[in-house]
């Protein structure tokens, strides 16, 4: 159920962002869906990997490349042409300044844990070193590369999002181990403390962080740094476990089977959906709910067609016609 809601909210920040465009970072409801949502995404796919008890090998890295790569060359390619006079460079240009960036980002996590299975062999023992040293070393990438705009959002957003991938991970290897605080009462006031964690929550903006501590006379680039520390690390790491105690509260209403369904289309809503927003109306959060409708729907459509061609279906959607 996780997944179906939180491609659901994928799709509604995109349209949230798509009918509000210049005011659509100030919106509660779009920043309480960006706070945490793309980190769970994360943190969900490496869980998955080690719950799942994956060989991470060589045989593995390339059936995760058919996986998330291939389908993000085609698309990035389709939206290219679709987009723009085509050429060779607009095209690069693209793939290093992604629209599809989960895909190439997950993928490059992936090689990271490869990597961490092959130092194994040479004697690495301590994963969780291994995850802090790496996940350290991107965080310098990202303070190295915050003054350059052009070309550097893979780096940074690698940095950001790989703490929760290999937290992600973790929890899948130590899930039996980790099960037994489920049933905390205490557990509740993470939600508390994620709805007090908004108040300075900002999107892309860190005025109000840096007006709220200016009375500590740090200097602004230092405020900088922890607002980037506190929305990506504090206020989504609350964001996540609030979500998930949310989750386990309505995990038993029957009405909501059908989200469990539309998890099973996570990657073709995440593809197609921003293709399919429209506006009918000056209204435009009937426009919004209008989009989020068509954004699950459409795709999901278009996916059971293409899927009758194996062609189709393992260049755009990166599915193994031949797994068993």
């Amino acid at each position: 159920m996780l997944k179906g809601f939180l491609i659901i909210l994928v799709v509604a920040g995109h349209a949230i962002g798509k009918f509000y465009p210049y005011t659509f970072n100030y919106k509660i409801s779009f920043k309480l869906i960006y706070s945490f949502h793309m980190f769970l995404f994360i943190l969900i796919s490496g869980f998955l990997i080690s719950y799942r008890n994956k060989k991470i090998d060589f045989i593995w890295i390339k059936k995760r490349f058919s996986r998330l790569m291939v389908p993000y060359f085609v698309w990035t390619l389709i939206y290219n042409f679709i987009g723009h006079n085509f050429t060779i460079s607009s095209y690069i240009l693209y793939c290093i300044k992604p629209s599809f960036w989960y895909l190439i980002i997950l993928f490059l996590c992936d090689c990271f844990l490869l990597l961490n299975s092959y130092l194994k062999k040479f004697g690495l023992k301590n994963d969780i070193m291994y995850y802090a040293f790496i996940s350290v070393v991107m965080l310098i990438m990202y303070y190295l590369t915050i003054n350059i705009v052009e070309y550097s959002e893979i780096i940074k957003m690698l940095a950001i999002y790989i703490p929760y991938y290999f937290l992600g991970v973790y929890l899948g290897e130590n899930y039996y181990k980790l099960k037994k605080y489920e049933k905390n009462n205490k557990k509740y006031i993470f939600i508390v403390l994620y709805i007090m964690s908004m108040f300075l929550y900002t999107y892309k903006d860190n005025t109000k962080f840096i007006e709220f501590f200016a009375f500590t006379n740090l200097p602004t680039s230092i405020l900088k740094i922890a607002c980037t520390f506190y929305n990506h690390y504090v206020v989504a790491i609350l964001g996540i476990i609030s979500f998930a105690i949310i989750m386990d509260i309505i995990k038993n209403i029957r009405i909501l089977e059908f989200v469990k369904k539309i998890g099973k289309y996570t990657l073709p809503i995440y593809l197609i959906s921003s293709r399919c927003f429209i506006g009918i109306c000056d209204i435009q959060q009937i426009n919004i709910y209008c989009s989020i409708f068509l954004g699950v729907i459409i795709p999901i459509v278009l996916y059971k067609i293409c899927a009758r061609s194996k062609i189709l279906k393992t260049y755009l959607f990166g599915e193994n016609v031949n797994k068993k």
